[in-house]
């Protein structure tokens, strides 16, 4: 795929983003070259192909921000010293801030400030994220039982299995993202006339912000979460007339958790988590509320 003449076909036309990528493959080999050999003339020409990258066409300015991250990601160890890593993010952050002000296509005021603002933001956090630990990753496995406590559909519990990922920003704060189901609902309507089985399940897709509180010289830590969660519901056979049909919208979540380390240098843990998920869709008709208890196995690294 990668002998693909599309990769190459564009090249022959005056596009401002045919200057971009040229700009971007010829700053990853100067970047590999100066974490290699750490000349001169290679820092040079990097900062120039950088500052090109960002400045060949306004829209192409946001990257910017994670080539600053390559910059930041550097800890010293290539015999350069950390203030120039960071200096050279700076400036590139900044010229990219003023592409985006000032250069962009326009755009309503408001929506352009708030692009700005989340894209600092953003930034900021990865930026105050860059000096902890090497272990920031834990992606968790979890098993348990979801169980209706809303009471206005569906079955009233039903097994559950979850995946989550989060990321450590800051020594007591998470962002985490995950997939938690409850499956084989098991929800049956009969009438005088029939008898249906909905084969129905839910999906729940919750993202937010996670406090830890570390115990036991970290290797045990207690957290809680609240955040966002994206619903579905799925019927296998609906069922207009009685109300069994798919559905999805947004909601929220909030959980606690337990957790212990399983080995000396904290790569497994053992995790506990309780959660209640809430949301009101399908018009406003839909009240849903559940608790799930999981039990998973988690690796950091």
């Amino acid at each position: 795929m990668f002998g693909d003449v599309a990769y190459v076909s564009y090249l022959n036309s005056f596009y401002m983003d045919v200057a971009a990528y040229l700009f971007m493959l010829q700053a990853t080999v100067l970047y590999v070259r100066v974490l290699r050999w750490r000349r001169h003339k290679d820092w040079i020409l990097l900062v120039i192909s950088c500052l090109l990258l960002v400045t060949a066409k306004p829209q192409h300015a946001v990257l910017g921000f994670p080539v600053a991250l390559l910059f930041l990601a550097q800890k010293g160890g290539s015999g350069t010293k950390r203030p120039v890593w960071v200096a050279i993010a700076l400036v590139l952050v900044g010229i990219a801030v003023l592409c985006l002000r000032y250069a962009a296509p326009r755009v309503k005021r408001q929506e352009r400030r708030y692009r700005m603002r989340a894209l600092l933001f953003l930034f900021s956090l990865i930026v105050g994220a860059n000096a902890q630990s090497q272990m920031r990753n834990t992606i968790t496995f979890s098993g348990g039982w979801a169980q209706n406590v809303g009471g206005n559909c569906c079955g009233e519990s039903a097994p559950s299995l979850s995946l989550s990922y989060a990321y450590r920003l800051f020594p007591h704060v998470d962002v985490e993202a995950g997939i938690v189901t409850a499956l084989s609902l098991g929800t049956e309507v009969r009438g005088a006339n029939y008898d249906i089985r909905a084969d129905d399940r839910f999906m729940w897709v919750p993202f937010g912000l996670r406090g830890v509180l570390p115990l036991r010289r970290h290797r045990v830590e207690v957290s809680a979460a609240a955040g966002g969660a994206y619903e579905k519901y799925s019927v296998g056979n609906p069922a207009d007339f009685v109300g069994l049909v798919s559905r999805d919208g947004w909601g929220g979540y909030a959980s606690v958790a337990a957790a212990v380390a399983l080995d000396g240098r904290r790569h497994f843990w053992l995790a506990a988590s309780p959660h209640l998920f809430f949301a009101n869709i399908n018009q406003g008709y839909a009240h849903d509320r559940w608790f799930v208890l999981t039990v998973g196995i988690g690796l950091r690294f």
